[in-house]
Order: structure tokens, then C-alpha cells, then sequence
């Protein structure tokens, strides 16, 4: 079967609890000092966005417009009541209206994608049920039917039929489409593999999409045995038809994925819970070039939750104290060695995603690089 329609998260991706924002003197944290705050910082290192933000970051999303989303349990940006979502337009927080409460419901996953009408904002949202919703002038259109379970992650990709946004996560079924745990949407409604090429049997927290010689597959990662009918630890390739085993995989969750090249081409690097990767060891981290997985230097000593690209580097984000060496959260690797970047964050990093020429960074911290920032933080080289 062979994916062919027109509409098609990074992914961004993932979850957890919730945590209070920081701010310079208190506790109750919507901001830092002066400097901190900048809106467009001058200077290297990190910075806050604005005021900041209160609740956990799950999820980021930057459009070409300039705007940038941010999606997760937050309950205020800037300042003001938001609902799950917030847009900064990199002076500013704006609500976003129409979403239920995000005690039902948080923002774990949006994408940019073009749908035939324009680059807009596509999210899981909670409305009488998990829906999928699309983000217009007039605010959010519901689209398809519920969705029973959750959605992690969203990737937008070309398989061959025109740009499509797929979907992963813990879904159980969508009402009226054979849809299990992954799937895409079209003009047409939800569609997923045919039982004859057969799905994932658990959840799916990440995808990115990679270059196969003349066409483009999907890479997926989770928590998940089996794809189609046969054996798959953790980790797999679907290319609109047939499933592939990517050497043994990993053996344990996997979070997040990504293309990177470190100098000798490009390659897939999948983060997450593991220690070995085709029955190398590999802790966090791995990188699989077509044939086999290597490590990625010594790896990191806990929990790869997200990792984005720029400028020749690549950026890791989670929860672990070491990168060969002392990196809090987060860290960079060249393709030779891992780098600190400043004090690093105070708490866990889910999200990440390259905004105007800057790393930002979301999820359950207050701090960044000893500043006060909320939920949100930017990094500048």
C-alpha cells in the first residue's frame, strides 16, 4: 500500500507532570531579572521568553511566520491565563482560545503542516473527547473523529503520494478508521496500515522522517515489540507499505529520533531509556547508519527525552547529569565530542525545536544557565 494524500509532530514529542515557573525573588515564577527576560538577547547563553511561562512544556512548534507555539499543561505565559497553548511572536505571549481545560487534556504534540490552504498549526486537542484540530484565523477547526487513547507525536512526511501528517501515541482506535497507535490524516479522514502489512502493537512516542536512496520512509520509536507481523525492539522503519527491522534495535524506549550528519553523511540518532543498540552498548543515545548502530561518544547517564538540529550540531535534551562530562539536561555533540551548554536546566527538557536562528528548549525546569526563566528557555550560541 502506498500512502497518497494531500494533508500531513517533533516532534517534537512527550510528557510528565507539572512543575512551578521561576522568577527572580519568589516561587510562584513567571519570569526572571531584567536581562533574562530579553526578547531579542544580544548576548550568548540562556535566556528567558518575556515573563515566562507556568506549567509544564511538552511540546514546541515554530511556524515560518515567525511565531512560535508552545504546548503542555501550561496554565499561564507572560503573565496571562493561557489554556494548554501559547503563542509567542518573539515579543510577546498571546492565548490561544478554545481549548478545554488542560486538566482533561494536555498539549503533548503539534506540527506545522501545509495542507493545500496554507502552513498552519495541527494538535491533539481535548474537545468532547481527544480530537485532532487545526489552528485557523478563526481559531481551532475539529477535524476527523474522537481518538480513543493518546497522541504522542506528530511527523510530517512525503512517502510518495504528496506531504502527509502522520500520527503515533498509545491510541486504542479512532471511531470509523482501522487505526492502531499509528496512522495519518488526509483530506479524507484517518487512514492506518492495511491488515495485511499489519501496525505497532504498543505505543509510539516518536518519528522523523529519512532519506532512502530515491524515497523517504518514516523511522518510528517507543514502546513496542512488533511492527506488522514480525519482531521489533523498540524501533522500526515504514516506508507506506513494508515494515523494516532496524539492525535488533534497542532494548528499551525510545523517545526521540532524528536525522544528523556528523561529518561522514547522514545518519538516524534515536534517544531514550536504552543502554544497548543492536547489542552494542549505548547509553541514551545511539546512532544507526543504514547497516549497524554505533554509540554516540559515551553517551549520557540517564534519559534522552528530545534532540533538534543547527548548524552542524546536535542538540540533546532530557534527564541526566552527565554527557561525558557534567551536562545538566542538556547537551551538544559535534560528531567528535559533547559539549555543556552553560549551567544547563534544573529540571527535565521534553521539547525542543530551532526558532529564528536559536535553540528553544521546554519542559518541567524553572531555571536555565542559573537564570530564572519558567518553562522556556532560549539558547543562544
Amino acid at each position: 500500500m502506498t500512502v497518497r494524500a494531500q494533508t500531513v509532530f517533533a516532534l517534537a514529542t512527550v510528557s510528565i507532570g507539572m512543575v512551578l515557573a521561576g522568577c527572580s525573588g519568589s516561587e510562584d515564577g513567571r519570569g526572571g531579572d531584567s536581562a533574562a527576560r530579553s526578547s531579542t538577547p544580544t548576548a550568548g547563553g540562556w535566556h528567558a521568553l518575556g515573563e515566562g511561562t507556568f506549567g509544564d512544556v511538552y511540546s514546541l512548534a515554530s511556524h515560518a511566520d515567525g511565531t512560535l507555539y508552545v504546548g503542555g499543561s501550561l496554565r499561564e505565559a507572560g503573565g496571562q491565563r493561557v489554556n494548554a497553548i501559547a503563542r509567542w511572536d518573539g515579543s510577546a505571549w498571546s492565548a490561544i482560545d478554545g481549548v478545554q481545560s488542560p486538566l482533561r487534556m494536555d498539549i503533548k504534540s503539534m506540527a506545522i503542516h501545509d495542507d493545500g490552504e496554507g502552513p498552519a498549526l495541527f494538535a491533539a486537542i481535548s474537545d468532547d473527547g481527544l480530537r485532532l484540530a487545526k489552528l485557523g484565523e478563526d481559531g481551532w477547526e475539529l477535524l476527523g473523529e474522537p481518538i480513543n487513547g493518546t497522541v504522542e507525536c506528530f511527523a510530517v512526511a512525503d512517502l510518495g503520494g504528496g506531504p502527509v501528517l502522520f500520527a503515533g501515541g498509545g491510541i486504542t482506535n479512532i471511531r470509523g478508521a482501522d487505526v492502531s497507535n499509528f496512522g495519518w490524516w488526509s483530506s479524507g479522514g484517518w487512514q492506518g496500515p492495511s491488515i495485511d502489512d499489519g501496525t505497532v502493537n504498543n505505543a509510539v512516542f516518536a518519528m522523523t522522517p529519512i532519506t532512502r536512496g530515491d524515497h523517504t520512509a518514516l523511522v518510528l520509536g517507543g514502546w513496542f515489540s512488533t511492527v506488522g507481523w514480525d519482531e521489533a525492539n523498540f524501533i522500526a522503519e515504514w516506508d507506506g507499505s513494508t515494515w523494516s527491522n532496524l539492525g535488533g534495535g534497542v532494548d528499551e524506549t525510545v523517545h526521540a529520533l532524528t536525522v544528523f550528519d556528523d561529518g561522514s553523511g547522514e545518519a538516524l540518532y534515536a534517544g531514550g531509556e536504552f543502554t544497548t543498540a543492536g547489542g552494542v552498548s549505548a547509553r541514551g543515545i545511539a546512532r544507526w547508519n543504514g547497516s549497524a548502530w554505533t554509540p554516540v561518544g559515551d553517551g549520557v547517564d540517564g534519559i534522552v527525552h528530545a534532540m533538534a538540529v543547527h548548524n552542524g550540531v546536535l542538540f540533546v535534551g532530557g534527564r541526566f547529569t552527565a554527557a561525558d562530562g557534567t551536562a545538566r539536561n542538556i547537551a551538544a555533540w559535534d560528531g567528535a565530542r559533547w559539549s555543556a551548554l552553560g549551567e544547563g536546566t534544573d529540571g527535565t527538557v521534553h521539547a525542543m525545536v530551532i526558532h529564528r536562528d536559536a535553540l528553544i528548549v521546554g519542559g518541567e525546569f524553572t531555571r536555565a544557565g542559573g537564570n530564572e526563566v519558567g518553562t522556556v528557555a532560549r539558547w543562544v550560541p
